[in-house]
């Protein structure tokens, strides 16, 4: 037992001299991090574990503008450290990596908003929407979305299915003409499809075994479990919704794999 004791004693005797001699605790930022906000901040880059005190003065140093939302930006360690060396943290310890990822997350889909969405667009094309459509009987094929749902979006296109006699609403979220668009569709009635029933639209209705073909360019939505980017891409073989085909990217000339979701628009992860 007295051993015992003697052994924990020069334990903790030589645990603080070895602190004495590792110095100053170093605070190392995030090599990989995602923000829902329009502007970056150091707090962003801060682990999770420290004072209030240094998240605050982290909150108050401006990194830049964050990406739009389903893109990353990526920083120098060089710029890191000359924007902390004339910030409210200078003099402090901070190990800086390389670089830094800051992606921007794609905000989550709601039911709710994307309905509104659709009411207000066939509203102005005077599209009559089924007596029987609400919120439950969209359906869509949206981008990944990780976030919160307080967004909008804008509606870029309508096109009417008679033999479906559904209307396909092509959205994107507004204010960001760079991220993904995707497709919901929603039933009409009446026989009443107002501005979409035109020649135009009616030879836009869509063969459903064939949503990609090598003759068109389609739209690539490339994703892992924290980005999204696209590409337009050459599919090689023709394909309906959820069958796999082969696509080139024409400034590589690499093709790859993807999924079909609807009408020239594939799906990959990397």
């Amino acid at each position: 037992m007295r051993n015992a004791r003697i052994a924990a004693l020069l334990l903790s005797v030589l645990g603080a001299a070895g602190n004495l001699d590792a110095g100053p605790l170093r605070i190392s930022l995030l090599a990989d991090t995602a923000v829902t906000t329009d502007v970056i901040v150091l707090a962003d880059l801060l682990p999770s574990g420290l004072s209030n005190e240094v998240r605050r003065r982290g909150e108050g140093v401006v990194l830049g503008k964050a990406p739009q939302p389903g893109s990353a930006r990526v920083f120098a360690r060089e710029s890191i450290v000359a924007i902390l060396g004339s910030s409210a943290l200078a003099g402090m310890p901070f190990n800086v990596p390389p670089t830094m990822t800051v992606w921007r997350k794609t905000p989550a889909l709601s039911r709710k908003i994307v309905w509104q969405s659709i009411q207000s667009a066939a509203a102005r094309r005077g599209v009559a929407l089924s007596k029987d459509a609400s919120p439950d009987t969209l359906l869509w094929l949206p981008p990944e979305s990780t976030e919160a749902d307080e967004t909008s979006f804008e509606v870029s296109d309508v096109m009417f299915d008679p033999l479906l006699k559904q209307a396909r609403f092509r959205l994107q979220l507004a204010g960001y003409p760079q991220t993904p668009s995707f497709y919901v569709w929603c039933p009409v009635g009446g026989g009443n499809y107002g501005s979409t029933h035109s020649p135009t639209l009616q030879k836009a209705v869509h063969d459903e075994a064939e949503m990609v073909n090598p003759r068109r360019m389609a739209t690539l939505q490339l994703h892992s479990r924290n980005s999204m980017a696209t590409l337009q891409v050459r599919p090689l073989q023709a394909g309906s919704v959820g069958q796999i085909v082969r696509v080139r990217i024409p400034s590589n000339g690499h093709t790859l794999t993807a999924r079909v979701l609807a009408a020239n628009v594939l799906e990959a992860e990397f």
